[in-house]
């Protein structure tokens, strides 16, 4: 675009060419930082607009933007419903502790939120950190309890 621009004037020695072009780059070069943080703000949503010549940030919009955006509605009747569930599942636990408490148990749901268990791989017995959440996400949490009882599940006969 220089280059056309330079030679549209006619004849120019090459001095004066290469003086236009390091001032086009010069101010190039001043203009980029400003004209690349404009672009960045634009791409990050900013809400601007012209008003007699003059660009105006529109606050009301951008606030009403963000607070859309920022903004988690939920349903009142189905989050009551989802509390009443998980509610049944503390009390499960917290029965759960008591009965541990009472029969002389460790309480599992209260082991420091980790629990230690063994994996097998290969041939070897590795330890294995679960949560007492993942524990029980696990299928075979049912086995484990069996063989901490003592009995030990029937292997299939091939």
């Amino acid at each position: 675009m220089r280059d056309h621009c330079v030679r549209s004037l006619g004849f120019v020695p090459k001095r004066e060419k290469l003086r236009i072009q390091a001032v086009y780059q010069e101010l190039a070069d001043a203009i980029y930082p400003h004209v690349a943080r404009i672009k960045k703000a634009f791409d990050a949503g900013l809400m601007a607009e012209e008003k007699g010549g003059k660009m105006v940030i529109n606050h009301k919009e951008q606030e009403r933007v963000a607070r859309e955006a920022c903004t988690t509605r939920v349903d009142a009747a189905l989050m009551s419903e989802y509390w009443w569930r998980l509610s049944l599942v503390v009390a499960a636990i917290e029965g759960a502790r008591q009965w541990e408490q009472e029969h002389g148990l460790p309480v599992f749901a209260g082991m420091e939120r980790r629990c230690f268990f063994t994996r097998k791989v290969g041939a070897s017995v590795l330890p294995a950190e679960v949560s007492f959440v993942d524990f029980l996400k696990r299928p075979d949490k049912d086995v484990f309890f069996q063989m901490m009882a003592g009995k030990f599940p029937a292997k299939d006969s091939d």
